[in-house]
């Protein structure tokens, strides 16, 4: 019996070991266009840290993209605190350069809640790090409905 269950754990575990080459897929290179401006250099080196590793006999395609946020300001549920939602929006077309065809256009957008804060220099700093977290969430969601769309 202890043979037995020696010999399955050592199956499993030389099973698993092998799980990575089961689950890496071919990724085709995919370039991100974006204007010289800070939140859009944040968005192409997040989507860019995606493609790490991507097979050079795939199509190769183009993304052309423009983040652009806006900012709304409302109250709390009880109106006492002034707060302010900050909306986020890529549009963005696909292009399969091998073919030189346009595969899709579209946008992606998402919005957050910005808290109160007292201080001019707090509010900046907060409006920055909530735009550089939101243009990191949107570069993962614009890797996602790229890949959707061109597999």
């Amino acid at each position: 019996m202890k043979i037995i269950l020696n010999l399955f754990i050592l199956l499993f575990v030389f099973n698993c070991s092998n799980l990575k080459n089961v689950t890496e897929k071919s990724v085709p290179y995919v370039s991100l266009n974006v204007i010289n401006e800070r939140y859009s250099l944040i968005l192409k080196h997040n989507f860019d840290k995606n493609f790490t590793k991507f097979n050079d006999k795939l199509d190769k395609f183009r993304v052309d993209s423009k983040i652009t946020f806006t900012k709304q300001d409302t109250l709390s549920h009880n109106g006492s605190n002034n707060l302010s939602i900050l909306s986020g929006e890529v549009t963005f077309k696909i292009y399969n350069t091998s073919k030189s065809i346009l595969i899709k256009s579209g946008k992606i957008d998402s919005s957050v809640n910005i808290g109160n804060v007292s201080s001019f220099y707090g509010i900046d700093e907060n409006l920055n790090f909530t735009k550089e977290r939101l243009t990191q969430y949107l570069a993962s969601k614009l890797y996602k409905r790229i890949m959707l769309s061109i597999q």
